[in-house]
C-alpha cells in the first residue's frame, strides 16, 4: 500500500498518511462520495449493503472500507498490487479504526 486515510462520511480527513503529492482533501471527498453513493445504489438494487469499494485507475487502485456507519478507511496501492492482500490488510485496519473511533 502506498497511502491510507480515515475519512468521515462528509469527506473530511480524520487521519491520513497520504503523500504530499496528493491533495488529500479533494481525494478524500471524491473517494468518500463514491463509497457512500455505492452503498445507496446497492441497497436500491437489492444487493444488500457493501462493506468496501474498489476503484482502479491507470496507475493505482483505491479501496474504501467501511469502518463505522459514518467513516471509511481509504487505501491506495499500485495497480499491480494483489487485491486479496489489500483486502486482508484493510479489513484488519478497519477493525482497529473502529475500536479507536468508538
Amino acid at each position: 500500500m502506498e497511502a491510507c486515510a480515515v475519512v468521515s462520511e462528509d469527506g473530511l480527513i480524520i487521519a491520513s498518511s497520504l503523500p504530499q503529492s496528493i491533495e488529500e482533501n479533494s481525494v478524500a471527498a471524491n473517494e468518500c462520495r463514491y463509497a457512500f453513493h455505492e452503498r445507496q445504489d446497492s441497497r436500491r438494487i437489492g444487493s444488500g449493503t457493501t462493506g468496501s469499494n474498489v476503484h482502479q485507475g491507470e496507475r493505482r487502485l483505491s479501496v474504501c472500507q467501511k469502518c463505522r456507519s459514518h467513516a471509511v478507511l481509504l487505501t491506495m496501492a499500485r495497480k499491480e498490487a494483489k487485491l486479496g492482500l489489500i483486502f486482508l490488510d484493510i479489513n484488519r485496519g478497519a477493525q482497529k479504526v473502529e475500536k479507536i473511533l468508538d
